[in-house]
C-alpha cells in the first residue's frame, strides 16, 4: 500500500473505533427505536466520509477499505454474537488498539533510523576488509622479515 493511504486509513480506524464504541454502548436501545435506526444511518454516513479520502488514493486504498470492511463485518459478527459480554473488555480492547496505535508510531519514528543502517552497514564491512587485508599484510612483512634472520 502506497504511503499516501497511511494517513486516510488511520482517520478512517479513529473513525470507525469511535462509532463502534458508540454503537456498542447504546446497541440494544438502538435496536428498539427509530431514532436508533436514525443514529445507525448518520454513523454510515460518517464512516462514508472518512472513506473518501481512501477512495481517492486508487486500486491501493480501494482494496484496502475492502480488507477493512471484511475486517469489521466479522467484527460485527464478533460483537452480534457476544453482546454485553464485551463491555467488561471493551479497557482491554482499547489498551490493545492504543499499543497497536503507539507500535506504528514506533514503527514510523524508527524509519530514518532504519533506511540509514545499509549503507552503514555496506561501510563497516568495508572497513573491516581493508583492516583486514591490511593486518595480513603487516603478518606477511613480519614474516618475511624473521624468516630471512
Amino acid at each position: 500500500m502506497g504511503t499516501t493511504a497511511v494517513p486516510p486509513l488511520l482517520a478512517f480506524g479513529v473513525v470507525v473505533g469511535g462509532l463502534a464504541a458508540i454503537l456498542g454502548a447504546v446497541g440494544k436501545k438502538l435496536q428498539a427505536s427509530a431514532v436508533g435506526v436514525a443514529v445507525f444511518a448518520a454513523t454510515v454516513s460518517v464512516m462514508a466520509l472518512a472513506m473518501t479520502p481512501i477512495a481517492q488514493t486508487g486500486l491501493e486504498g480501494a482494496a484496502a477499505m475492502g480488507a477493512f470492511g471484511l475486517v469489521v463485518a466479522g467484527l460485527v459478527a464478533v460483537f452480534g454474537l457476544l453482546g454485553s459480554a464485551l463491555n467488561v473488555a471493551i479497557p482491554g480492547m482499547i489498551a490493545f488498539g492504543l499499543t497497536i496505535v503507539a507500535v506504528g508510531a514506533g514503527m514510523a519514528l524508527a524509519e530514518g533510523f532504519i533506511r540509514s543502517l545499509p549503507p552503514v552497514i555496506q561501510q563497516l564491512g568495508e572497513t573491516f576488509t581493508q583492516v583486514a587485508a591490511s593486518i595480513a599484510d603487516a603478518v606477511s612483512q613480519i614474516v618475511s622479515v624473521i624468516g630471512d634472520t
